[in-house]
């Protein structure tokens, strides 16, 4: 975690993930930005909400930290705490017009979501959304990928919402406000960041030197494991200029918007007969809508190129991405 027991936070280098995600921003096609919207019943209180995205913030790091780039550009970008944070500047409340349908709903979500974020401040924004048909509200929630993977989002969502109509007595208390660990001490400055990167590549030599030492015991099954390495690390890397589908090719930039209900123990039952899971359930129906897509455009469809990351987070707490692309 980057903060302490005693609520001090310290800068710390992005992740390559973390970085990666950033870096491709310049390119519409490639943001990442990611976007969830909450239906609510009823109202949302304003003033419930406020505490419990304020109380969020300060447990979860990244929801009061910025980007800091070295101006030098010797050292990767750090985390830091935004020490002018300010909640208002993150959690924002507007009224939808026209009949309060949710396809108006869907609408006002597609023109706030391809805003990019200001590159000065935290990297998410809230919306409570009110005016919805029936009295019902939402919440329109954003960040950038950087800031978090889907499963720390998840994390997020139960800081928010309640999973028992009674919440914890807990819920009510908001942690101190955190404190930045003061410029100079331990794990600071560029030194500090010259020896991470520096600690950085003598693990990656460290492990070529075991691929070596495998090599000279076993060399046939090293030389097998160095190929599927480079293989797969190929496939990963390599950048896909085109989209396989000529379809995709004459696509636009535009976002919209749509929503799609389907019982969560119909996906769980689909994945069971098929001898896997409620993914593979999600993952070949969203295969098959492809296909769908492009057999109604009268376009043939061979092959199909599709990325799964893989969640590696088991044994961390800290926030950001943790996961194999």
């Amino acid at each position: 975690m980057t903060a302490t027991e005693h609520g001090v936070w310290r800068d710390e280098p992005l992740s390559n993930l973390d970085a990666l995600t950033l870096a491709i921003e310049s390119r519409p096609r490639l943001r990442t930005t990611i976007a969830a919207i909450a239906i609510c019943d009823g109202p949302l209180p304003a003033r419930t909400l406020r505490h419990r995205v304020d109380r969020a913030s300060r447990v979860i790091p990244r929801l009061r930290q910025r980007v800091v780039h070295d101006p030098r550009g010797l050292t990767a970008p750090m985390w830091r705490l935004d020490t002018d944070f300010e909640l208002a500047a993150h959690l924002r409340t507007t009224r939808l017009g026209g009949g309060g349908t949710d396809r108006d709903l869907l609408d006002l979500a597609q023109e706030l979501v391809v805003q990019p974020f200001d590159p000065a401040r935290p990297l998410w924004e809230f919306t409570r959304i009110d005016g919805l048909a029936d009295g019902r509200s939402a919440l329109l929630l954003k960040s950038h990928h950087a800031v978090t993977d889907g499963v720390g989002g998840m994390r997020l969502m139960l800081e928010l919402f309640d999973l028992e109509p009674d919440p914890l007595p807990d819920r009510h208390e908001l942690p101190p406000l955190p404190r930045r660990r003061a410029a100079g001490g331990p794990g600071s400055g560029t030194g500090a960041a010259v020896r991470r990167e520096a600690a950085q590549a003598l693990r990656g030599l460290r492990d070529g030197l075991d691929i070596a030492a495998t090599a000279i015991s076993d060399p046939a099954d090293a030389a097998r494991l160095l190929g599927e390495t480079l293989g797969s690390a190929t496939r990963v890397l390599r950048p896909a200029r085109t989209p396989l589908s000529p379809l995709m090719r004459r696509r636009s930039d535009e976002l919209e918007l749509h929503r799609l209900r389907i019982p969560l123990r119909d996906l769980h039952e689909a994945g069971r007969r098929i001898g896997g899971t409620v993914n593979d359930a999600f993952v070949a129906a969203v295969a098959l809508g492809t296909l769908d897509h492009h057999t109604a455009h009268g376009v043939d469809l061979d092959r199909l190129r599709v990325s799964i990351p893989i969640d590696n987070r088991a044994g961390h707490t800290s926030p950001g991405n943790h996961f194999t692309p």
